[in-house]
């Protein structure tokens, strides 16, 4: 067996109303907990494969689904939890909680806290540099 997606980042575009055993059993009651709208637009990271199915994480998140309706992106330069700060403003310092996908312009979004508070804007990379506490 060729494994091909171990180790990549990709979107799970996977709704709900979707056939439901595209997501393993065991996980499926979980992955609907996660969010109520379905997988799309989370970049995910597989982190194993096998014959049958792929697992994908969002952060401590973990799930496996069969591989159908992942789709593999570039991968990404900042992760879940990691601290940034935004380019050009000082003192504007954040944790990234979330990462979805801006299909217009082909590339991750980052949605980050500050002070505990999540913010409503976006970032995309170029706007953000890695910060050390």
């Amino acid at each position: 067996m060729t494994l091909k997606y171990r180790g990549t980042y990709g979107l799970y575009p996977w709704f709900p109303d979707d056939d439901e055993t595209l997501i393993h059993a065991n996980d499926l009651q979980k992955v609907k907990a996660f969010s109520i709208n379905g997988l799309y637009g989370y970049v995910f990271y597989c982190s194993d494969e096998n014959a049958d199915f792929i697992e994908l994480s969002y952060g401590d998140f973990t799930f496996k689904v069969k591989p159908d309706l992942y789709s593999t992106i570039p991968s990404i330069q900042f992760h879940l939890g990691e601290h940034v700060a935004v380019i050009g403003v000082s003192e504007k310092k954040g944790v990234i909680v979330s990462i979805k996908w801006h299909s217009k312009y082909s590339k991750p979004m980052y949605f980050l806290s500050f002070n505990g508070r999540k913010s409503s804007r976006r970032y995309f990379d170029t706007e953000l540099v890695e910060y050390y506490d």
